[in-house]
């Protein structure tokens, strides 16, 4: 397997193969150590996690149902939600770990979504297109949030299973 070097250029390399030299969207040449061009795609595998919080800010018991039945046509549907650069390079959806709570304080019932997506493309959630389709399955105005988690998985996990355990204990 021929080494590769890696020549930070938006120009192509001079060497006796320029002509067939590869300049990559980034300004990045790859050269075998002969300077001889060849071409290597970048594909970073990327995660994204996201905590998603919907409120109806109400203390209606109604709510608690029809939050999971939204949570659950959200997932089923996720792709419809999101705004990918390429959806083919959307590589996995991870089942999210999720829950409906009831305030201790205030006693209203929200729910917490916590989602991980495998891509190698930029993807976002459509916060437009999830908060019209929350507030219509909820059939009033909620609050939306989400939140892009950088590495603390296990902090926002342990956050929902907590919150699980408490309401269990009620």
């Amino acid at each position: 397997m021929t080494q590769l070097i890696k020549i930070n250029t938006q120009k192509p390399i001079a060497s006796a193969d320029a002509a067939n030299g590869i300049v990559q969207p980034n300004g990045v040449n790859w050269v075998n150590k002969e300077g001889k061009s060849e071409s290597k795609r970048k594909t970073d595998i990327h995660t994204s996690q996201f905590l998603i919080t919907v409120n109806p800010n109400s203390t209606d018991l109604k709510y608690e149902s029809l939050l999971h039945e939204a949570l659950d046509t959200f997932y089923e549907n996720i792709e419809e939600f999101l705004n990918a650069a390429d959806p083919s390079k959307v590589d996995e959806i991870q089942e999210p770990t999720a829950l409906v709570d009831i305030g201790p304080k205030f006693h209203r019932v929200h729910s917490h979504m916590f989602i991980r997506i495998i891509h190698r493309t930029k993807v976002q959630i459509n916060l437009s297109k999830a908060r019209s389709f929350f507030n219509r399955m909820l059939g009033t105005k909620s609050h939306f949030d989400v939140k892009w988690i950088k590495d603390n998985t296990v902090g926002v996990v342990n956050y929902l299973h907590k919150a699980r355990e408490r309401m269990e204990d009620e």
